[in-house]
């Protein structure tokens, strides 16, 4: 396949081990980071093509080579899978950057990667192969983060970003960092993205969410989050509004899921209620910690559909907008508000704190449309069974999955809390799963 004389986005497949690549979900990945059904696959200093050997049955064209005679091939290779680990054998170092940096895909063990250099993973972080726990807690020590992949697992990197492909048996990768006590944490990552997100927020997956009312969530299950009719300041509204003697009806589209927002149906329902062809799409992610994956997961329809999205993250602290700021993006350039599932009784709990609370319901009085699935569904009713009091319910899951028991984990029970109010029941999301009703 050509290939485009444009710098290209780094495209790395880390490999726990060679074996990964007879994953099927791994030579799924590479293929379709080749952007071609059968790429030409370059093995070098190779003995055989068992690794390769899989590639080779999907149709792809496979030649090998020593490390020497690689860049005789490099223009026609639209994959390398290098597998030598002497350092004094690895072949022009910035030649295999370039190649990479031209849309070559590399596949190799995470030693590799660290031979070649070239700025692949940020400098304070470690990617290696296994569980060597000595190793990792050494590298963790010396302030170093590790991502550690397992034998049948493979980590993406993709530029700035990456995703854990899993292997058989449950294979995957896992982050190790310190905590702000000097303790090392850990969690697995999860095996299920279909997009990569950013390597520093994965970097970050073991760390807690920082809002204090995470320390006794519980405490405000009481808490009153209905907005009462006279408490916005709804002058310039009325002014708005002065020729309209009609009442507004929130427009809003509430889903038992978040994955019910990739129906097509509930898709064209949005943008039927929004008035346009292609709506402008505010993303709301404070329920899922402002996690880059749920947002893929959530705006991946709109996305593929062309729509306009922005995120609004408000879940720390340090990345909330000023009042204007958010004012401007929430009542005066989104066509429909999205917010996505999680933990609601956080959610209500930032928002009120910032004050995006008031400014969902002028939006919503400005006939912005409203849509959500689980907790963004939830969230608009003036009550709703919720699970946010669940012990992994919070932004760093993986880590308090691994870290608690099976029965810490279910020590939890639904509870009901109060909801903005813009429609005067009570929502219960999931409504046909044991234990919601």
């Amino acid at each position: 396949m050509a290939k485009s004389t444009d710098a290209a986005t780094p495209s790395i497949v880390a490999l726990g081990s060679y074996q990964a690549l007879k994953q099927t979900k791994v030579i799924d990945q590479v293929i379709k980071l080749s952007k071609s059904s059968a790429p030409n696959i370059l093995d070098v200093h190779s003995d055989n093509l068992v690794c390769s050997a899989a590639f080779a049955d999907r149709e792809c064209i496979v030649k090998q080579c020593n490390p020497n005679d690689w860049h005789k091939f490099k223009a026609w290779a639209d994959v390398i899978i290098y597998r030598h680990d002497q350092e004094g054998d690895v072949p022009s170092h910035e030649e295999l950057i370039n190649a990479i940096h031209n849309g070559t895909v590399l596949c190799a063990v995470p030693r590799i990667l660290h031979l070649i250099g070239g700025g692949i993973v940020p400098s304070d972080t470690a990617i290696i192969e296994g569980h060597d726990q000595t190793k990792i807690d050494n590298l963790v020590n010396a302030n170093k983060r590790v991502i550690a992949i397992e034998e049948l697992a493979a980590f993406v990197i993709v530029g700035e970003n990456a995703m854990t492909i899993g292997g058989e048996g449950g294979s995957t990768c896992h982050v190790y960092t310190q905590d702000e006590s000097g303790e090392s944490i850990t969690g697995p990552l999860p095996t299920t993205w279909n997009e990569p997100i950013p390597i520093e927020e994965i970097l970050q997956f073991p760390m807690p969410a920082t809002a204090s009312h995470l320390d006794a969530l519980e405490e405000h299950v009481d808490t009153d989050f209905v907005i009462a009719d006279d408490v916005l300041q709804m002058a310039a509204l009325e002014e708005e509004c002065s020729d309209n003697t009609e009442v507004v009806f929130p427009k809003i589209v509430a889903c038992g899921r978040t994955e019910t927002l990739q129906m097509q149906a509930i898709v064209d329902k949005v943008f039927e209620l929004s008035g346009t062809d292609l709506p402008k799409v505010l993303y709301v992610g404070t329920a899922s910690f402002d996690r880059t994956d749920r947002y893929n997961v959530c705006t991946k329809k709109f996305r593929e559909i062309g729509c306009d999205i922005r995120r609004l993250d408000v879940s720390e602290l340090d990345t909330v907008p000023t009042m204007d700021e958010m004012k401007k993006v929430v009542t005066e350039w989104a066509e429909v508000i999205m917010c996505s599932g999680g933990n609601t009784l956080h959610a209500l709990l930032r928002w009120k704190d910032v004050g995006l609370d008031l400014l969902m319901k002028e939006a919503s009085l400005k006939g912005v449309v409203l849509c959500g699935g689980s907790a963004g569904a939830g969230c608009w009713f003036s009550s709703l069974h919720t699970d946010s009091l669940r012990p992994d319910n919070v932004k760093n899951k993986e880590h308090v999955k691994n870290e608690l028991s099976e029965e810490e984990l279910a020590d939890w029970d639904y509870t009901k809390i109060s909801a903005l109010g813009f429609v005067d029941a009570v929502c219960i999301p999931h409504f046909d799963k044991a234990g919601t009703n």
